[in-house]
């Protein structure tokens, strides 16, 4: 799941969380994953809402959330703005991967 970093400054500011600061976003074509559990946990609480209203083989189970740049220099987006799988996957190979990796208790 891609998160919008000004988007995220403000929800946390109507929420009165001072901890996080504008998300970095990689301007080198990388893609990183965000690692702060505050955000991590409203997004994770969000999912579970939004599953309780579909069909459990529609649900979603497990998200990773990250942040790349994907402005036109990306080449992650065509021209209206849909996701190139093919790129995604080619840089974000490992957090697909770890999405299907079994959960270690």
């Amino acid at each position: 799941m891609f998160v919008d970093p000004e988007t995220v400054q403000l929800w946390a500011s109507s929420q009165g969380i001072t901890g996080i600061s504008l998300l970095p976003v990689p301007t080198d074509g990388s893609i990183i994953r965000i690692r702060n559990e505050r955000l991590n946990q409203a997004i994770s609480d969000s999912v579970r809402a939004a599953n309780q209203r579909v069909a459990r083989s529609e649900q979603v189970k497990r998200i990773i959330v990250l942040a790349t740049d994907l402005g036109e220099n990306s080449e992650l987006l065509t021209p209206t703005l849909k996701l190139k799988r093919s790129k995604f996957l080619e840089r974000a190979n490992d957090f697909v991967d770890e999405l299907y990796t079994p959960a270690m208790s």
